[in-house]
């Protein structure tokens, strides 16, 4: 729920751009991470180039990052939508507008697919301050790997990244058994370069 709140929310980070928007990189706050094509082919391979086009700037010198999605991320609304875009092995082109294309799905198991109605219209609540943020059924998003500084999940040292649990016998005229639950977490974006959002 921290995480997918956090998607959802798009909020201003440090740089004062919010975590998703279309503004060129060369501007203040600018990301270029923000789509409105729907997730169809042509929309999914524009999301990949936002991606993989990211740069770093060394003074007036661009350091291209190439950074490959790992994940898509949708509602289940789009789920199918997803699976056939993805996991399809040829292109059936209906029409006459493509006369000369390959059969190859380019598309075929380029990242993971990630269905969570957190991000669809279900949306969640952020375990933080409570508050409930709402998604989008036509929304959807893409994630390079953890180690690719999107947004980062961090546990307490020596929790051993699980809940503690304690459980106790109920007393004084009261009957059952009760259980402490304590789990110390916490989320936060890393970089947005990473992460790239379609059909805003």
């Amino acid at each position: 729920d921290l995480v997918y709140a956090m998607l959802n929310a798009n909020a201003a980070l440090g740089d004062t751009g919010a975590l998703f928007n279309a503004t060129a990189i060369t501007t203040a706050g600018g990301h270029a991470n923000l789509g409105s094509a729907v997730l169809a082919s042509a929309g999914l391979k524009t999301g990949i180039q936002y991606m993989g086009k990211q740069y770093l700037l060394d003074g007036k010198k661009k350091i291209p990052l190439n950074i490959p999605p790992a994940f898509l991320i949708c509602g289940q609304t789009l789920g199918f939508t997803a699976r056939e875009l993805m996991q399809s092995s040829m292109i059936v082109i209906t029409g006459t507008t493509d006369t000369v294309r390959g059969s190859a799905n380019v598309l075929q198991n380029a990242c993971q697919i990630v269905v969570e109605e957190r991000v669809g219209a279900t949306g969640c609540v952020d375990p933080s301050s409570g508050t409930a943020t709402t998604g989008s059924d036509t929304a959807w998003y893409l994630a390079a790997a953890p180690n690719g500084r999107t947004i980062a999940v961090s546990y307490r040292r020596g929790t051993g990244r699980s809940p503690q649990l304690r459980s106790f016998v109920m007393d004084q005229g009261q009957w059952g058994i009760g259980w402490d639950i304590n789990l110390d977490i916490e989320a936060h974006v890393q970089d947005w370069r990473g992460l790239v959002k379609g059909n805003a």
